[in-house]
This record gives structure tokens, C-alpha cells and sequence, in this order.
């Protein structure tokens, strides 16, 4: 006589962590022994954990073997298998597990079950700036440094900065760590590229405060990605820098003639200098 079998496979609707429940029936008539169930994992993912109503699983090279021994008629036993979808995964996945026993199968189409899972994407991208000196003196270098990181859970993409550079500084030098940085219209722009998951990239901007700068500065970073990001608010990162002045005034006099004689006349000369570093008022 023969054993009917039948495997049916479902998923969990998370994305990130997926659970794959497999239930196997026997539709009999006789009992089935030598029950076996095998189930290669789809490329993209990574194995966490899996569990079985009864006997035993294992996994080795990719593949999770259920040995499930005999299963009466009309019984079932259900295989719960945990995965991680890898932050890298960009194409949609397909699961195919397949169940054999020891006895002739009159109905091997349903032997075998596929689920497919759509894979969408997310990146929490953020960026933290922070001012080195504060406060500025107008006149001196102030250098900006920009730390973006990824918060995952996917690798992100196209990752870009953007750093309108505030009005009162002259531009001087900027590094990453990875990808480029320019300036364009007094605005730093830099391209980052791909970002994996937890990592991070630094920008290091220098600007000069220019020396007739009286009032405070704010600079203020973007970033983007070419993912969705569901923290758009930790995106976005200002810096307010307080600006002060130093002038160092210098009088330098000399006359024109010494020694001079009674009724000669001559002249005195005041030469007055700012060595700064700011511009002087009201000298």
C-alpha cells in the first residue's frame, strides 16, 4: 500500500527576521515511516534557528534536513525554521522544501511546496556634526566633522551629504573617509556611495571665519540614501558656532627730524596697525 504525503509552506509577514513554518500531512491510508524533509535555503539569507512538533532537525551547507520518523494517517508535523535576511539582499527570495518517506507516494505533486517573500529595503541613515572651536575667534580656522551612520537594517545606497556653508566663512579644505567631497556656490557636497549596515563614514570640512564675521554661525548637514528611511528626523543635524572678536592694535610713532634746531620745523608720523585676527571697530 502506499502513503500519501503532502508538505505546505508558509512565512511570517516580518522581513528582516523570517520565520518559514512547514507543516507535513499524511494523507495515508497507511502510516508513513522514514519521513524526511529537505529544504535548501534561498541565497540572501543567513540561518538562525529551527524547530520541529517532532523528531529531530539539522542544518549543514545550506540545506535544513527534518528526519521526522514515522507520522500516522492523518497526522502532521510542522517544521518552524528562523532566518535573517542578509542587509545586502536586493531580489526577492524563494523557499522550496520537499518531503519523502519510506512507502510509494500515488500523489508526488504536492510533495513539494515553494513560498516566495518580496524583500523591500530600509536604511536609517543619521548624521551627527560637531564644531571645533567653540567659540570661534573672527579671523582664525573652525573645522566642521560630520560622522554619517547606517542604523540598518539594509545597506544603503547613494548615500550623499549636503552642507550649505554659512554666510561669514570662507571655505578652505574638506576630507571623507570614503567616497569625494567638493564645493560648489558655497555648498559642500559629498558623495559617500554605499554604506553597509552599522557602518559609518566621516567628513572633516575646515573654514576660515572671516574676520568682519560679528555674529553667530549655523551650519546645518543633510544625508540621504537611495533607500526609504523610516527615521527621517535623525537625517538632518545643526551645529551653532558663537563667534568672538580679538584686534590686536599696534601705534608706531616716529618723527621726522632729531636733533632739530630752535624754530626748525618737523613733523611726527603715527602709524597704526591691527594685527587681528579680527577686523578692528571704532578705533
Amino acid at each position: 500500500m502506499s502513503s500519501h504525503g503532502l508538505i505546505s509552506k508558509s512565512r511570517s509577514p516580518t522581513t528582516w527576521i523570517t520565520s518559514l513554518p512547514g507543516t507535513c500531512t499524511n494523507h495515508g491510508p497507511p502510516d508513513a515511516t522514514g519521513v524526511r524533509v529537505s529544504d535548501p535555503l534561498p541565497a540572501g539569507v543567513t540561518f538562525v534557528s529551527a524547530t520541529t512538533t517532532q523528531g529531530s532537525v539539522a542544518f549543514a551547507n545550506g540545506t535544513l534536513s527534518g528526519t521526522l520518523g514515522n507520522l500516522a494517517n492523518n497526522a502532521t508535523a510542522t517544521i518552524t525554521v528562523t532566518v535573517r535576511v542578509n542587509p545586502s539582499t536586493t531580489t526577492n527570495l524563494n523557499n522550496t522544501a520537499t518531503v519523502t518517506g519510506n512507502e510509494p507516494d500515488p500523489v508526488p505533486s504536492n510533495n513539494s511546496d515553494s513560498e516566495p517573500t518580496i524583500v523591500i529595503r530600509r536604511t536609517d541613515l543619521a548624521i551627527v556634526k560637531t564644531d571645533d572651536v567653540n567659540p570661534v575667534t573672527a579671523g582664525n580656522l573652525l573645522t566642521y566633522t560630520m560622522i554619517v551612520t547606517n542604523h540598518g537594517p539594509s545597506d544603503a545606497t547613494g548615500v550623499s551629504v549636503s552642507d550649505p556653508l554659512p554666510a561669514g566663512v570662507t571655505f578652505v579644505s574638506a576630507t571623507t573617509t570614503q567616497g569625494s567631497v567638493s564645493v560648489t556656490n558655497g555648498t559642500l557636497t559629498g558623495t559617500l556611495g554605499n554604506l553597509a549596515n552599522n557602518a559609518t563614514a566621516t567628513i572633516t570640512v575646515t573654514v576660515r571665519v572671516n574676520s568682519s564675521t560679528t555674529t553667530a554661525l549655523n551650519n546645518t548637514a543633510t544625508v540621504t540614501g537611495n533607500e526609504p528611511d523610516p527615521i527621517p528626523l535623525n537625517n538632518q543635524d545643526s551645529e551653532p558656532t558663537q563667534v568672538t572678536t580679538i584686534t590686536d592694535l599696534m601705534i608706531n610713532k616716529t618723527v621726522s627730524a632729531t636733533p632739530v634746531a630752535y624754530g626748525q620745523a618737523f613733523s611726527y608720523t603715527l602709524l597704526v596697525m591691527n594685527n587681528g585676527p579680527s577686523d578692528a571697530t571704532g578705533v
